[in-house]
Order: structure tokens, then C-alpha cells, then sequence
């Protein structure tokens, strides 16, 4: 099969799963790789609050198979990229991520300009739900 079809099977498989999971939070967008060892799917989000964001991704989380999650904070240090990584149904790699500004009271210090640390699904399901303990505090 060449690069083109594969792409569009890629793309095919990305539509259906789409399709057929009502996921939250715009996509803003979509990249498909061609590597040596296959194909690969990037997404990026719109949403720009952490509780919104952690949902989405925790939503696109529950949608994939082999998931994890990890921070990335910028070279530069004034952002931080949340990501989950899994596979779609017919095993092609995904990366779903957006990003947010750096705050110290919620990322902490620990996480320096350049460092990625994975993360447990259970720390984005905290930040999802700021949003509950604000309107109940």
C-alpha cells in the first residue's frame, strides 16, 4: 500500500473513531506521520482551561487501548502540554494533547523548562473536577 493510501486509511479509521465517540473540546489540529515503522495520529485541542482539558483528555483516554499521560513543560518555560498517548482500533498510534500556560500553584516548580514527566490519569481526573470544588467552595 503507498504513503497516500495509507494516510487516508489512517484518516478513514480517525473519522470512524470520531464518528463513534462524542468527544468533548474542539480539535484545533490534526497531523498524520509517516515513519519507518508505520503511521502515526497527533491531535491538538482547543480547550484552554485545565479542568476542560483534563476532561478531554481523560474522555479521548477512555477511547483508546495501551494509554498513557504525560506533562511537557516548553523549552521556554511559559507553557505546559498535557498529553495522552494510546492506540485507535486497528492499532495506529495517537497523541492527543493541548496546551496551557505555567503556573507554579498548579504544576508545581519540579517541572522544569524542557522536562517531560508521565502522570497518572488520576491526577487529570483532580484537575478536571476544579471546576466542581470551585462551585462548591
Amino acid at each position: 500500500m503507498s504513503t497516500h493510501a495509507n494516510h487516508l486509511a489512517v484518516l478513514a479509521t480517525l473519522t470512524e473513531h470520531l464518528i463513534t465517540f462524542d468527544l468533548p473540546c474542539p480539535i484545533a489540529s490534526t497531523a498524520v506521520h509517516h515513519e519507518l515503522t508505520g503511521q502515526s495520529v497527533t491531535i491538538q485541542l482547543s480547550c484552554r482551561a485545565l479542568p476542560g482539558l483534563a476532561t478531554a483528555l481523560l474522555e479521548w483516554a477512555d477511547t483508546l487501548t495501551n494509554v498513557a499521560a504525560e506533562a511537557w513543560r516548553t523549552p521556554s518555560g511559559d507553557s505546559v502540554h498535557l498529553t495522552v498517548a494510546g492506540h485507535l482500533a486497528n492499532g495506529t498510534p495517537v497523541q492527543v494533547y493541548g496546551g496551557l500556560s505555567h503556573k507554579v500553584q498548579v504544576f508545581g516548580p519540579y517541572l522544569e523548562p524542557g522536562e517531560h514527566h508521565s502522570i497518572p490519569l488520576g491526577l487529570l481526573r483532580q484537575w478536571a473536577d476544579l471546576d466542581s470544588f470551585r462551585e462548591s467552595a
